[in-house]
């Protein structure tokens, strides 16, 4: 019966000359004319800018990716695989829980000052080298740290991998449950797209960063990393924002082009 219907059709294609529709292709989550609207975006920003994006495969795109910058609260995402390495063969533990949950989904400075002070700069390290990162430092501070673009955005997008089995899931249950007010920044951009945010965010008086993981599926998915030095936070939310929606920029989109470049980095 099977073979009857492939004749048949065989047959319609071959009277009519209409072919059977090819498969649909999928969108890419990130192209390259979008990098570059982001390139030209941060180039034309007041502060220093950098950003980096790296998908499954690896190919790493981005602007002045290995410019290094004091991590603020970033590097609490590394405290936190570091924690969960540690208990890779056991359940957590509450004490442990009720540290993690308040560091990661409301940036809480304290519960990160207690797991810092039993993992240390050479938890980092060991984080930092699982992760292949190449420009990580930690003078014994979590938030004087210097970290890049470019080896944030290589961390979460192996964040997955660096986790044990047991406790991934609770990993990235956390990064997605970052409370309403740190959900700027990237995560408007990645809605638009219908993307899933793993998110963790940085910032102080001179420092504005955001890093996500940013997934379609398990098989499709993108990290970003938006490092500024700015004073202003709000100008450095936004820098964040734009860089976001131009790199996740759907193919065929030029609505955005290369607007918001208003303001030029002194030199």
């Amino acid at each position: 019966m099977n073979s009857l219907v492939g004749g048949v059709v065989a047959a319609v294609v071959a009277a009519t000359g209409v072919p059977e529709p090819a498969p649909a292709k999928r969108d890419p989550l990130v192209n390259d004319r979008g990098v570059k609207a982001a390139q030209a975006f941060a180039q034309g920003r007041e502060d220093f800018v950098s950003f980096a994006v790296i998908g499954t495969k690896g190919k790493v795109r981005g602007y002045d990716r290995a410019r290094t910058y004091p991590a603020a609260s970033v590097t609490k995402a590394m405290l936190m695989v570091e924690v969960l390495r540690r208990a890779e063969g056991r359940a957590l533990t509450t004490a442990e829980t009720d540290l993690l949950y308040p560091m990661i989904t409301q940036s809480a400075n304290q519960p990160a000052r207690d797991l810092f002070s039993l993992v240390g700069s050479p938890g980092l390290y060991a984080v930092a080298e699982a992760a292949k990162m190449r420009d990580f430092s930690s003078a014994n501070s979590l938030f004087e740290s210097q970290i890049s673009a470019e080896d944030q955005a290589r961390f979460f997008v192996k964040l997955d991998g660096l986790v044990p089995r047991r406790h991934r899931s609770y990993a990235r249950r956390l990064l997605k449950s970052v409370i309403p007010a740190q959900r700027w920044g990237i995560p408007p951009a990645a809605r638009e797209r219908r993307l899933t945010p793993f998110i963790k965010g940085g910032w102080r008086s001179d420092v504005v960063h955001q890093v996500a993981l940013l997934e379609k599926s398990r098989r499709r998915r993108v990290a970003l990393a938006v490092l500024s030095e700015t004073a202003d936070q709000g100008y450095g939310r936004a820098t964040i924002e734009g860089v976001a929606r131009r790199v996740l920029d759907p193919p065929g989109d030029r609505r955005r082009g290369d607007r918001g470049r208003t303001r030029r980095r002194a030199q």
